[in-house]
């Protein structure tokens, strides 16, 4: 009995100059987890950051399919029988994350474990997965409307690698394509307990001649909730055509 005693207490005092390099292995990665809200004006970062409609740079083919979806009477927007968001819609998860990075928009709830960072939009309650367990992409991957998304850490940063979004999503609300080339990524930063940071560069060799990309901040709300925002008879209130065609390329 004496014996199993004390080789306890020599497992125990062996063990514990392994507990320190552990934490000091975890110290740099934050805890990502809380509910968000875009900066509000004045501040600092102004919720999110986008490049001018023409500094972004489209292919013939990408600005052939933006000039079909945007609308006319405004070029911030797509048409209604075209939007996924007026269809109701699954949305991509590049067009949530920025509508979602606007001042005076919807917020979202970020959870974090060791298996996957979830991300929970309060537009329709949509759910993002970004899996952080080492797993990568799979080789059958099926497209979807939020994509497969891993995120490895680098120092205190998530970076995200998001393949396989359908094609039929858009990027942006004024209804910039994707193609079955895109690849996102992503850079999750907290750099301070109020504040959450994200950088997004899109990658679509097919669609744009070049990466590039738009930030947004986010404001920490706590104890916040996400309210029930839900998009509903939206073809009636828009008075879609259900027949219109999306362009193919």
């Amino acid at each position: 009995m004496g014996n199993r005693f004390m080789g306890l207490i020599l497992a125990i005092v062996v063990g514990l100059p392994i507990l320190p390099v552990a934490l000091a292995q975890n110290a740099g990665r934050p805890d990502l987890s809380g509910v968000w809200q875009p900066n509000k004006r004045g501040e600092e970062w102004i919720g999110s950051v986008h490049p001018k409609l023409d500094e972004i740079p489209m292919t013939a083919d990408a600005k052939w399919i933006f000039e079909y979806n945007k609308d006319p009477r405004n070029p911030l927007a797509g048409r209604s029988e075209l939007s996924p968001s007026v269809t109701c819609a699954p949305v991509s998860s590049t067009w949530l994350l920025q509508r979602t990075g606007r001042p005076g928009s919807q917020w979202m709830e970020t959870i974090q474990s060791p298996k996957r960072l979830l991300m929970i939009f309060e537009n329709d309650h949509w759910v993002r997965q970004i899996w952080t367990d080492g797993r990568e992409h799979p080789e059958d991957l099926d497209y979807s409307w939020m994509g497969h998304s891993i995120g490895k850490w680098d120092g205190d940063t998530l970076v995200v690698d998001t393949v396989g979004i359908h094609d039929k999503a858009w990027l942006t609300s004024a209804g910039h394509p994707l193609s079955d080339a895109l690849r996102v990524v992503e850079r999750f930063r907290r750099p301070n307990q109020d504040t959450l940071e994200i950088d997004v560069m899109y990658h679509d060799s097919k669609l744009y001649t070049k990466p590039w990309g738009w930030k947004a901040a986010f404001k920490l709300v706590p104890n916040g909730e996400l309210a029930e925002k839900v998009c509903n008879e939206s073809r009636w209130l828009y008075g879609i055509d259900e027949s219109t065609a999306y362009p193919a390329y």
